[in-house]
């Protein structure tokens, strides 16, 4: 039996270029895999069939020997064809219409290193925030140890004083 004829483009379904390396490609699947998994897409019928193709995109690119072939035997001959990449998420902003693979790579890319540097700043405020309240916590615990230690003295010396200034006991209590 003959493989079957690839007709799309894996290289747009998975928005990177003829030259991506695997870690670019591996991190365009994480997150189109996140954006269009079924369970994620429970109103889209074909669903489904898109991360199907997803999966048979990635799991082509990823390997070496199974993108060689591709890129040999299948990748010149395919058609270019819009339906191959599914509609965009609105989790995401949209390129502008007609841009090409490499356009959407580096805006996707510009996109993700935009949002990484807000994470790395929010990051170190929270860390930062962190250590700052861990040290008024270190200061109060002092404080409130110390003050119990305190009132601890002062109970101790107040039963001391009461002892001090009772009158002592007479077995004849004087009459009044």
């Amino acid at each position: 039996m003959a493989p079957a004829k690839i007709t799309h483009d894996y290289y747009a379904i998975l928005c990177v270029t003829r030259t991506a390396d695997e870690a670019l490609i591996k991190a365009s699947y994480k997150r189109l895999a996140g954006l269009r998994h079924p369970d994620k897409d429970l109103g889209n019928p074909s669903a489904t069939a898109q991360f199907q193709l997803l999966l048979a995109a990635y799991s082509t690119l990823v390997d070496a020997t199974q993108r060689r072939d591709y890129d040999t035997n299948h990748y010149p001959f395919i058609r270019p064809n819009t339906t191959t990449n599914p509609k965009p998420n609105n989790a995401y902003p949209t390129t502008p219409s007609g841009a090409t693979n490499e356009t959407i790579h580096q805006f996707t890319l510009r996109q993700f290193t935009l949002r990484l540097s807000q994470i790395d700043t929010a990051l170190q405020t929270l860390q930062s925030r962190k250590s700052t309240l861990d040290r008024d916590l270190f200061e109060a615990t002092r404080t409130l140890n110390k003050t119990l230690a305190a009132l601890t003295k002062l109970d101790d010396l107040d039963v001391a004083d009461a002892a001090l200034n009772t009158p002592p006991l007479l077995d004849n209590p004087p009459p009044y």
